[in-house]
């Protein structure tokens, strides 16, 4: 009767893995099947001509960026953004997990970007067959490029989108900022916006940390705060203007930074004539300096995902040099 029973175990045993393994397999397939990747490159080249009027040509390539967002189940999704840059090394963007309670309510951890205007919250950092111009606007640049702000950062954020006929939204964001991340000092950043029109939004955040070493050798309150509207995915006129004001203080240093970005673009077809104006601050090899500088441009569409843009830019910082530049990317997605 002994080896009776263990038999009929066994075969329930048995029984029981059959069901198990293929329901676990078609429930590893349906999240594959949720999960999506798109890959983003660019190709350029830029020609500078100094205050001695000598020109440097350049070619760049832009690396290869990699989206990958999974649906895992009706509440919980997935983002992934690592670049492999031009230079052999390898950065992440973005790697964040977001619990949806509803369009109200939802919970993201992780690498982000940061809730600052709209411009950082709209066109991803390097995917450029997205964004309407070559470059960023310098404030919110990667730091490599000689931006200030912070556009992404380790921490966790609140939002919601769609509330009221206003279709009003919020983001509110708890960061390391510019601090180690085992430091007690965070930065803090709430992002409210709207959308009254189809694609017209208008935006405000404020942020606020403590820091050392920023600027200041001693520990100092860094308070920013964003304007902006953005009018952009429109029949014809494209149009963006976004305001920065910076105040480092502490017992002994006050120092206040202002910030001035605007752009106008116009589509004909496939081509989008363009210009853009800064105005404010930016970092250049090491040195923290005031700039203004103008760009004229042209965009075409080949497709969605493939887009040619020519730049014209006229550069002049505050130590009197003046730069012109000359940009032409091919950027890609596929």
């Amino acid at each position: 009767m002994q080896p009776y029973r263990h038999s009929q175990i066994l075969r329930k045993a048995y029984f029981f893995l059959a069901l198990l393994f293929p329901f676990n397999f078609l429930s590893a397939q349906s999240i594959l099947e949720n999960t999506q990747v798109r890959f983003f490159t660019d190709a350029g080249f830029e020609a500078t001509r100094d205050s001695t009027g000598k020109f440097f040509p350049e070619f760049q390539a832009g690396g290869i960026e990699i989206l990958i967002t999974a649906q895992v189940t009706d509440k919980i999704s997935l983002l992934a953004e690592p670049v492999l840059k031009s230079n052999g090394t390898v950065s992440l963007e973005r790697a964040m997990i977001k619990y949806s309670f509803s369009h109200y309510i939802n919970v993201s951890a992780g690498r982000l970007y940061t809730p600052i205007g709209l411009w950082n919250t709209t066109f991803f950092r390097f995917a450029k067959a997205l964004t309407p111009t070559i470059d960023a606007p310098q404030i919110i640049a990667n730091f490599e490029e000689g931006g200030l702000a912070l556009n992404k950062d380790n921490g966790i954020m609140i939002s919601g989108d769609d509330i009221t006929k206003l279709r009003f939204g919020y983001r509110a964001m708890v960061g390391n900022g510019y601090n180690q991340p085992n430091s007690r000092d965070k930065q803090y950043i709430v992002n409210i916006f709207l959308e009254p029109v189809d694609n017209l939004r208008f935006a405000a955040s404020v942020s606020s940390t403590k820091t050392t070493g920023l600027f200041t050798p001693t520990k100092s309150t860094l308070d920013g705060i964003a304007l902006a509207g953005m009018y952009m995915g429109g029949k014809e006129i494209e149009l963006a203007y976004e305001y920065y004001v910076g105040h480092i203080h502490n017992s002994v240093y006050s120092s206040v930074g202002h910030v001035h970005y605007g752009y106008v673009g116009y589509k004909i077809k496939r081509f989008t004539p363009y210009v853009h104006y800064y105005r404010g601050y930016g970092m250049e090899s090491g040195v923290f300096k005031n700039r203004t500088n103008a760009t004229l441009g042209l965009r075409y569409n080949f497709t969605a995902l493939s887009v040619l843009k020519f730049e014209a830019e006229f550069l002049e910082a505050n130590d009197f040099a003046k730069v012109n530049q000359f940009k032409i990317q091919w950027a890609i997605g596929f």
